[in-house]
C-alpha cells in the first residue's frame, strides 16, 4: 500500500510540473507557488514585465482560459483551495499590488480584475462571479482641477466579502465595499459611495441598496 501512494504521490508532483512547465509561467519571470493536489491549469497567458512578481494556487484550483498581464515589480495574485475560474483576465499596471481570491469563489467567464498604484482587490470565500465583469481600482488616466495642477480621481482598494454574489454585466469601481451574503444585480455600476452591508442586494445604475436581511444559496432549493 505504501508504495502505491508513493507512486501516486509521485505522479501527481510530476502531473503538476507538467502543468507548470506546459503553461509557460517559467519562462515569462513570474515566480508560481502551487500548494496540494488536484491543480488543473488549461489554456493559460502570461505577459510579464517586471520583477519579483509572485503567484499562489491553492489546492484543488482549476484555471481555464485566464490571463495574467503584469506591468511593474513585486505584484502578487493569491488564488484559494478550490477556486474554479474561467475566462478570468488579471491586469497589475505598476508596483506592489494586490489581488486575492478566496477559497470556493468561481467566476464563470469574461471577468477582468484590474489593479494599479499599489492598491488591492479583496475577494472572499465561495464568492459566485458570473460573466462580463468589470473591476477596477483606479480610472488609468488623471482627472484634475480646472489646471491641472492637482490630481483628483486616487485609486482605491475594492473588498468584497464572503459568499458574494455579483451578477452579469456588473461594473465595480475603485473603493467600492461590500459585506459578507449580499448580491450584486445583473447590470450595476458600482462606485465608490456604495459601502454596502451584510446580507444586502444592490443594483442599479448607480447601484444602491435595493433590500437587506437576504441570504442565498447556489442550489435551487
Amino acid at each position: 500500500m505504501s508504495s502505491i501512494k508513493a507512486y501516486l504521490g509521485r505522479l501527481s508532483f510530476l502531473y503538476k510540473i507538467h502543468n507548470f512547465l506546459f503553461n509557460g509561467f517559467w519562462k515569462k519571470g513570474l515566480k508560481v507557488e502551487m500548494s496540494g493536489e488536484n491543480i488543473l491549469l488549461s489554456g493559460i497567458r502570461v505577459r510579464q514585465n517586471g520583477k519579483n512578481n509572485r503567484l499562489y494556487i491553492g489546492n484543488g484550483v482549476r484555471l481555464k482560459n485566464c490571463r495574467f498581464c503584469i506591468s511593474g515589480d513585486n505584484n502578487v495574485i493569491y488564488i484559494g483551495d478550490n477556486c474554479s475560474l474561467r475566462g478570468t483576465n488579471f491586469y497589475f499596471e505598476d508596483s506592489n499590488n494586490e489581488i486575492y481570491l478566496g477559497a470556493g469563489t468561481t467566476t464563470t467567464d469574461k471577468v477582468d480584475i484590474c489593479v494599479i498604484e499599489g492598491t488591492k482587490v479583496h475577494i472572499g470565500e465561495d464568492c459566485m462571479i458570473s460573466s462580463d465583469i468589470y473591476m477596477a481600482t483606479g480610472d488609468g488616466h488623471s482627472v484634475c482641477n480646472f489646471d491641472c495642477t492637482h490630481r483628483t480621481n486616487v485609486s482605491k482598494d475594492i473588498v468584497i466579502g464572503n459568499h458574494v454574489w455579483i451578477g452579469t454585466r456588473v461594473i465595480i469601481g475603485k473603493g467600492v465595499k461590500i459585506g459578507d451574503n449580499s448580491i450584486v444585480a445583473a447590470g450595476s455600476v458600482c462606485n465608490a459611495s456604495i459601502n454596502a452591508k451584510n446580507n444586502t442586494i444592490i443594483g442599479g445604475n448607480p447601484a444602491t441598496t435595493v433590500k437587506k436581511d437576504i441570504n442565498w444559496v447556489r442550489e435551487r432549493i
